[in-house]
This record gives structure tokens, C-alpha cells and sequence, in this order.
């Protein structure tokens, strides 16, 4: 005790104390520039131990408590600590420059910091050896800094390619109180407070820091702008809004959280769809596969468009339900007939039968032959009968003529 100081004789104690340098890195081991890092004591929660800094170009920090002398010297005692981690909502690094002029300038020597994330939450101890000089402690954030990619797929069908999106994420943003207290007379240096001195989802505001929008690929991907990542229980909130398909009004909207434990996850989207098979069939029920052209028109938009049988997954809007009208065209006849999907046959394939008035048969290895081609068939092989047998009497006649010059005029 005499080494250490008799706290109940006089106000200074002495301890063993160590220089600590904390960093902050990314995945790839480099440092993390312009975070905001509190470190405190857990035994009395700041009461023996509170420092705060800027990470500089190298993610580091050198926590220093200015309540102990000599001033802007790390000393940290050995025990239990807890750091906090924050970043800016709106992906700019910060400098410690910028927070003293702030609280300089306020008249009050105090300043809210708003629009800052949660980013890293820890623990780290600082053992009592002798032979202890400096303390370096090392933490790894995987995603300070993220983009979502967002996939839409039509229910079980695949990616959606061509869908219009927007898309907006909002942070958890906890205001961090620093305030500069002037000290008592034996003090040297000033004294920092900070609030809270670990961030609680109850003072912390949703905000808005990205937006965006755009169209998915042909993968049907959009990837978002970066945005911050916060550290669990706080989330980024990705709220996304599926437009539209091809021209279709949609209407969905989805909610989505983002932490460091997800953030290399694609978000996917699932859009309630149908798949719809046209299949063009004549007045006999025979299969017009080449012979007949189909439309598929749904919300006025056409979405299908060809010769013969046609397949088309089709979006459900948020209504609930989407009318499609099934035209045809085959030998000058023409039919047409509507059909409504709902979401609640989404991932179904509904299959319908567009009948085609015109009239044929089916002749396996030619395919469908209308009864008109029949009828204009029957007719050119009875002109070319009748064209035989004239050239076949002219012929007849012209040998019988030509027989009779041959054998002279009858004596």
C-alpha cells in the first residue's frame, strides 16, 4: 500500500499503468480510417478509465483519458474494458479535428454528434505484469462498409430481368454527447464526458442516409450505392419497392436488415408470378404449332408474342390479380379469349387452349393441313386431269393427221 498510495490519507494513488495503441481493420488487414472509437473500464463503467478517439489513416487509435496526468498520455490500468465503435452515417470518415473544433465553438464547450452508426462493439483486458510495456490490441471489421445486391426472382420461375426498382436505407443514427469541463485547480489538461457510453436502440433514430433506383439485369440484379453496416442488435433497414415489369405496374414493397453477420448475403426478392402456357389448337381440336401466330397481351402490355404454342411467367401485381387477353391468327381466321391470374395460384403453370376456327386435319410427319388447302388441292389436280386429257387428245388427233399425210389420200 505504500507503493500504491494509502487512498484514505491522500487524494493520489499510484498503479501500474501501460500505453495502449487500438486498431481497427478491414478484411483485408488495413486499417480503418475515421471511425470514432470510446473506450472505457467495465469494472465502474468510465469512473477509472474513459478515453476517445479518430482512428487515423493507419485504423488506430491511442485512447487517452485526460482526468489523468500528465495529459494526452495513454496510461490504461490494468482490468476489463469495452470499446464502441462508430462511423457516419453517410460513409465519410471523421477527424478528430473536426470534433474539437466543434466543441470549441460551442459556447457551452459541448457538442451532440449526430448522424453516427454503431459499427463494432468489443472487450479487451489489460492483464498486471510486470514486464508489460505497451498494450496493442488488433480488431477486424468485415463490413464497415457494404452494397446490397438485390436479386428479384418470379416466385420458383428464376431471376426477373427488366423489373424497375427503388430503394432507400436507413440507419440506425445514435447521437454521442462530448462535453469539456474545465478542471479542478490540481488537474491539468480538461476534462471529457461522453453519453452514452454504450449506444441502446431506444435513443438511436431511423434515418435515411441512400437512396436509389434502377432496372435488374439479366441475372435480375441491382446492386445498391455503400452504405454503413451497423453491428448487431442495430440493422440497416433496406426498404425496396418493385415498381413495375416490362411496362406492368407491381407495387410491392419489401423490408429488409441488414447487419455485419448478413451484409455479404444477396437480398432476394420473390415476386408472386404465374407461368402461362398458350397452346393454339384448330376447330377439330388439331395442334397449330407452325401454323398459327399468338399474342399474350396482360395490363395492355404484350408479353408474348410468336408462331405456335407460347410460355410466359407473368407477374402478379400487388392487387392481387392481372387480366391477359390470348389473340391468334391462323389462315386468315383469327379468335381470342381472356384469362385472369391471381396470386393465389402463384408458382403454378396454368395452361389454356386458344381454338382457332379454321378447319384441316392432322397428318402426322406434314402437320396441320386446313380443309380450304384440300379443297384448292382437289381442284388443281382436276384442271391438271383436264389438262392432260385435252393435250392427250390434241395428240391424238395430230398422229392421226400426221399418220394420213404419210400414207396419201385414200385410192
Amino acid at each position: 500500500m505504500q507503493t500504491l498510495g494509502d487512498a484514505f490519507s491522500t487524494a493520489v494513488v499510484e498503479t501500474h499503468v501501460v500505453p495502449a495503441t487500438i486498431y481497427l481493420k478491414s478484411a483485408t488487414g488495413t486499417g480503418i480510417p475515421g471511425a470514432l472509437v470510446v473506450v472505457f473500464d467495465q469494472p465502474t463503467m468510465g469512473n477509472e478509465f474513459l478515453g476517445f478517439n479518430v482512428t487515423g489513416t493507419d485504423g488506430s487509435i491511442t485512447p487517452v483519458d485526460y482526468r489523468i496526468y500528465p495529459p494526452a498520455t495513454s496510461q490504461l490500468p490494468p482490468t476489463n474494458y469495452y470499446l464502441v465503435a462508430y462511423y457516419a452515417a453517410n460513409g465519410t470518415p471523421l477527424t478528430w479535428q473536426q470534433i474539437e473544433q466543434e466543441i470549441s465553438s460551442s459556447p457551452t464547450h459541448s457538442v451532440t454528434l449526430n448522424g453516427l452508426v454503431p459499427v463494432f462493439e468489443n472487450t479487451f483486458s489489460i492483464q498486471r505484469t510486470v514486464t508489460a510495456t505497451e498494450a496493442i490490441e488488433s480488431f477486424t471489421l468485415t463490413n464497415i462498409l457494404t452494397t446490397a445486391n438485390i436479386v428479384v426472382v418470379l416466385s420458383s420461375f428464376g431471376p426477373a430481368p427488366g423489373v424497375t426498382l427503388s430503394y432507400s436505407v436507413s440507419e440506425p443514427e445514435c447521437p454521442i454527447k462530448i462535453t469539456q469541463v474545465s478542471p479542478a485547480m490540481t488537474t491539468v489538461g480538461y476534462i471529457y464526458s461522453v453519453t452514452p457510453l454504450v449506444p441502446s436502440p431506444s435513443v438511436c433514430t431511423p434515418t435515411t442516409a441512400v437512396t436509389g433506383s434502377g432496372t435488374t439485369n439479366a441475372q435480375g440484379q441491382l446492386t445498391t450505392a455503400t452504405f454503413v453496416t451497423p453491428v448487431a442488435p442495430f440493422a440497416a433497414q433496406v426498404t425496396i419497392t418493385v415498381q413495375s415489369w416490362k411496362g406492368i405496374s407491381l407495387g410491392y414493397t419489401y423490408t429488409y436488415y441488414v447487419t455485419s453477420s448478413n451484409a455479404t448475403a444477396p437480398i432476394q426478392v420473390s415476386v408472386p408470378a404465374v407461368e402461362l402456357t398458350v397452346t393454339p389448337v384448330s376447330a377439330s381440336g388439331a395442334p397449330l404449332m407452325s401454323e398459327a401466330t399468338v399474342n399474350v397481351t396482360c395490363s395492355g402490355v404484350t408479353v408474348a408474342s410468336g408462331v405456335g404454342q407460347q410460355t410466359v411467367v407473368v407477374p402478379i401485381p400487388s392487387s392481387g390479380s392481372i387480366s391477359c387477353t390470348i389473340s391468334g391468327y391462323s389462315y386468315g381466321k383469327s379468335a381470342s379469349t381472356t384469362v385472369t391470374l391471381t396470386s393465389s395460384q402463384a408458382g403454378q403453370t396454368i395452361t389454356k387452349t386458344l381454338t382457332i376456327p379454321v378447319s384441316g386435319y392432322y397428318i402426322p410427319g406434314v402437320g396441320f393441313v386446313p380443309t380450304s388447302t384440300f379443297i384448292l388441292l382437289a381442284v388443281v389436280i382436276i384442271i391438271i386431269i383436264i389438262l392432260i386429257v385435252i393435250l392427250l387428245i390434241e395428240y391424238s388427233n395430230w398422229r392421226r393427221k400426221r399418220l394420213a399425210g404419210l400414207l396419201g389420200p385414200p385410192k
